[in-house]
C-alpha cells in the first residue's frame, strides 16, 4: 500500500526533485566544460545532485515491488523491464561511441569499442543504476516484505564497494570502472536502501518534519555546508564517499523533497523530471559542444558566461529531446516499442 494520499502530486514532487538534480547536473557539466568554477554553489549542488537520483529510484522501486499486487506476483515482468532497460543503454552508447570519440579525440578501437558499451564504462550513472537494480532482482525474487530484509544486504554491499574503492582493488589492473561500474553500484546500495526505509516511514517521517522543524533543519544544512563542506565526501561517479557525507546527503535529500512538495507545479520541471533519461545521455555532449563554441566566440571567462551557457544547453537538450519524444519515443526507454 502506497504511504501516500495524493497520487499526482507524489508524481509531481519526484518529477520535480529528478528535475532540479538534472539541472544542476547539467550546471556541473557547464563548469567542467567551460573550466570556470563557482566553488560556493558546488559546496551545496553536490550534497544532492546524483546520489538524490539513487534515493529516489529506492523509493519508487520498493513502492512498486514490495506493494500489491507486484509483491504477490513473480518477478518476470521486473526482469524483463531491466532487460530492456539496460539493453536500451548498450543502444545509446553504441551510437554515441563516435561522435564521442571523435570529439574527445580518444581512440577508435574494437577494444575501445566494446570497452565503453558492452563494458558500460560510460554514461557511469545508468550502468551503476543497472547494475544495482539487478542485485535488487537478485534480492526480489524471494518476494519478502520487509524493507529490513533488503536494507542490510545494501548496507554490507555499500560497504564492501567502498572498501574497494578505498583500497585501489580493480577486477582488472587500471581500470576502476570496469565493468559496469561496479564500485559506483554497490556504493550506491546505501542510497537506493535510504530512498526505501523513507518510502516505508513517509507518513511518520512527514509528522515530524513540521514547519519549525524543517526552519531549523534548513540553516543546521547551510552552516554545516559552510564550515564543513572540506569535511564531508559524497561524490558516487569518483568513489569518493565517507559516513559524514552520506548522511548531509541524505539530509539534503530530505530537505529538497520538503521544497519540491511545496513549490507549485512547473510545466518546465514535470518536462524535465519525465525525461530524466534524455537529459542525462545528453547531458555530456551537449555542454562540451557548446562550450567550444562559446569559447571560440567569447574568450574572456566569466561566471556570467558559464551562466548563459548553462541555460543554453538546457534549452538546446530540451529542442532536442521534445523532437525525439515526437519522432522516436523508444530511443531512451526500449519497453515502449511493446506498446507499438
Amino acid at each position: 500500500m502506497s504511504n501516500t494520499s495524493n497520487p499526482k502530486k507524489d508524481i509531481y514532487w519526484i518529477n520535480a526533485l529528478k528535475a532540479i538534480c538534472m539541472i544542476f547536473i547539467y550546471y556541473g557539466h557547464s563548469e567542467l566544460y567551460y573550466g570556470v568554477y563557482v566553488e560556493q554553489v558546488d559546496w551545496f549542488r553536490l550534497t544532492f545532485n546524483t546520489n538524490a537520483f539513487f534515493f529516489v529510484s529506492g523509493y519508487l522501486l520498493f513502492w512498486k515491488q514490495l506493494t500489491p499486487p507486484r509483491i504477490d506476483a513473480s518477478s518476470n515482468q521486473f526482469i524483463k523491464g531491466g532487460m530492456l532497460k539496460t539493453m536500451g543503454n548498450i543502444l545509446f552508447r553504441i551510437i554515441m561511441f563516435f561522435p564521442k570519440n571523435l570529439l574527445r579525440g580518444d581512440a577508435f578501437t574494437i577494444k575501445e569499442f566494446m570497452y565503453d558499451t558492452i563494458g558500460g564504462t560510460t554514461c557511469w550513472f545508468t550502468s551503476a543504476l543497472a547494475v544495482a537494480e539487478i542485485i535488487l532482482l537478485l534480492l526480489l525474487i524471494t518476494r519478502q516484505k520487509s524493507i529490513w530484509f533488503y536494507v542490510p544486504f545494501c548496507v554490507v554491499l555499500s560497504i564492501i564497494g567502498w572498501w574497494l574503492a578505498d583500497k585501489g582493488i580493480n577486477l582488472i589492473k587500471g581500470t576502476s570502472s570496469f565493468p559496469w561500474q561496479y564500485k559506483q553500484a554497490l556504493i550506491s546500495l546505501s542510497y537506493i536502501a535510504a530512498g526505501g526505509i523513507y518510502w516505508r516511514y513517509e507518513k511518520q517521517i512527514r509528522k515530524i518534519l513540521n514547519k519549525w522543524f524543517l526552519m531549523i533543519l534548513t540553516l543546521a544544512y547551510v552552516l554545516i555546508v559552510i564550515l564543513l563542506h572540506d569535511k564531508m565526501e559524497f561524490i558516487t561517479s569518483l568513489n569518493q564517499i565517507n559516513l559524514f557525507g552520506f548522511f548531509v546527503t541524505i539530509w539534503a535529500t530530505i530537505l529538497l523533497i520538503e521544497l519540491c512538495r511545496a513549490i507549485p507545479e512547473m510545466k518546465a520541471l514535470s518536462f524535465i523530471g519525465q525525461n530524466t533519461m534524455g537529459y542525462y545521455f545528453l547531458s555530456g555532449a551537449v555542454p562540451n559542444i557548446m562550450a567550444i563554441l562559446v569559447i571560440r566566440l567569447i574568450p574572456d571567462y566569466h561566471w556570467g558566461i558559464l551562466l548563459l551557457l548553462w541555460i543554453l544547453c538546457l534549452i538546446i537538450s530540451t529542442l532536442i529531446i521534445k523532437a525525439m519524444n515526437r519522432w522516436t519515443p523508444w530511443f531512451f526507454d526500449l519497453r515502449l516499442l511493446k506498446s507499438k
